[in-house]
């Protein structure tokens, strides 16, 4: 806190506001004003003190701590506070207070900023002040924009605690008068109105505030199923118009609509919302994810009786899946979105997932139908000069072949339709052979060795 105590300016002013304030008590708000019935209509232009087309400070005040005001005798509790009714308010519906500023004297009190609406005065927001400039203004930005209803009187300022010092003490800084009577120079004190004979150092500024915002139940969903959006634009608004990307209806004029999403990717969302004259739109690109569930299967659809191969799906966060396999054991995976699967069995051999995500929607795959291959070299003469593949079947784009025999010569791969398509030497021991131009199928190599022996070998390519 910054504090640069000062006393009073006005001493004998003092003796004034004590007489003022024993004289004009009264029984509640419900009387309206205090002392004289003030026609606000008269100083509309003089109290609203417009800065831009979208804010307004509203104030009675126009000299900055000319005087200050506060029980002298006890420490007492009270708000201070200005007052316009619904007549000064008439153009300002869509407006709401977002700053309160006011000048106090001593640096003991405990202080809230409050808003109250109403014949009744009943409150509507209070903020803690927990830091606060002595003699100069403080400005405190309210934790939530305050809606100005304008068919209610509107009342802003703050509650002064001075019940933990003795004797109490001159709190609020005040202009030099003379004092906007009933609105810009009361305080309420035990339940009873009372006013002072100057206007408090005591600001509101109101902005427009007509912002669109909204929110959906879900934004990860699956096909077929609804979505409910809800409206969160603040603060008072005419008219919506929703637009869907993907969804049915593609637009709505509804406050809270539902919308129906039958096809998987990603959706924007937009809303626009309006109030007399003035619009406003939120828009959220790919909001909604509509999955597709489970996604396809993804794997080798050629392999040999041998091998363990990884079959997954798209993963979704959140989602259990449970894999059934024919002519094959799942050996890991099991639950996850990427499964391992041992294959046995000459023939073939089928894949199916379901998936059930974290927000209750549930599927199952298409069948992924596996050619299981027994991939045995098939030898015209001794199986000593035979060769082995590996990887096989083959996914990337490089095999290597092993033999035991020294008199190799070279190799010769055939398609299916019996074309040769490659041919090189082959080594001792091993070759690396580049087979980045095959496209995915089986394939045949024949190995010529010196001898003139030769052998013949599957392989698949995924």
């Amino acid at each position: 806190m910054n504090y640069n105590f000062t006393p009073p300016k006005k001493i004998y002013l003092l003796f004034l506001m004590l007489i003022s304030f024993m004289l004009n008590a009264q029984n509640g708000p419900e009387n309206e004003v205090m002392l004289t019935v003030y026609n606000q209509s008269e100083d509309d232009n003089s109290m609203l003190r417009a800065t831009n087309p979208d804010s307004s400070w509203m104030h009675y005040d126009d000299v900055e701590n000319f005087d200050s005001w506060g029980f002298f005798t006890s420490g007492e509790k009270y708000d201070v506070m200005a007052k316009w009714n619904p007549l000064s308010l008439t153009n300002y519906e869509g407006w709401v207070i977002t700053k309160i500023k006011f000048i106090v004297v001593n640096p003991l009190p405990y202080l809230k900023a409050k808003v109250w609406e109403g014949p009744n005065a009943s409150i509507i927001y209070t903020q803690d002040i927990n830091e606060f400039n002595v003699n100069s203004w403080t400005e405190v930005i309210l934790d939530t924009p305050v809606e100005i209803d304008i068919t209610k009187p509107l009342y802003a300022g703050y509650e002064v605690d001075m019940r933990h010092t003795e004797l109490g003490g001159a709190v609020s800084a005040t202009d030099d008068g003379p004092s906007v009577d009933g609105f810009g120079n009361i305080y309420r004190w035990n339940g009873n109105w009372y006013s002072i004979a100057l206007n408090w150092n005591l600001r509101v500024l109101i902005e427009y505030a007509l912002v669109a915002d909204f929110e959906a139940d879900k934004t990860s969903t699956c096909t077929g199923t609804s979505v409910s959006y809800t409206n969160n634009s603040y603060y008072t608004v005419d008219s919506y118009y929703w637009t869907f990307e993907g969804g049915t209806p593609s637009s709505s004029t509804q406050e809270n609509p539902t919308v129906i999403y039958n096809s998987p990717g990603e959706y924007d969302v937009t809303l626009e919302v309006t109030q007399g004259g003035n619009t406003d739109s939120e828009y959220r690109q790919n909001y909604i994810k509509v999955l597709e569930i489970p996604g396809q299967i993804e794997g080798e659809l050629m392999v040999c009786d041998w091998s363990d191969e990884e079959y997954s799906v798209p993963e979704n966060e959140g989602s259990t899946y449970t894999w059934e396999v024919t002519n094959g054991t799942i050996i890991n995976g099991q639950g996850t979105d990427i499964v391992t699967i041992s294959w046995m069995g000459e023939g073939t051999g089928d894949v199916l997932v379901m998936e059930e995500t974290a927000f209750n929607c549930d599927g199952s795959s298409e069948l992924f139908e596996v050619t299981i291959d027994n991939c045995t070299g098939i030898t015209s003469n001794f199986t000593e000069n035979q060769i082995i593949i590996r990887p096989n079947p083959v996914s990337g784009n490089e095999l290597i072949l092993y033999t035991c025999s020294l008199n190799v010569m070279s190799i010769e791969i055939f398609n299916i339709n019996g074309h040769s398509i490659h041919e090189q030497l082959l080594y001792p021991e091993s070759t690396n052979v580049n087979i980045e131009h095959l496209s995915k199928g089986l394939y045949f190599i024949k190995t010529t060795f010196a001898d003139k022996v030769e052998t013949v070998t599957k392989f698949i390519r995924n």
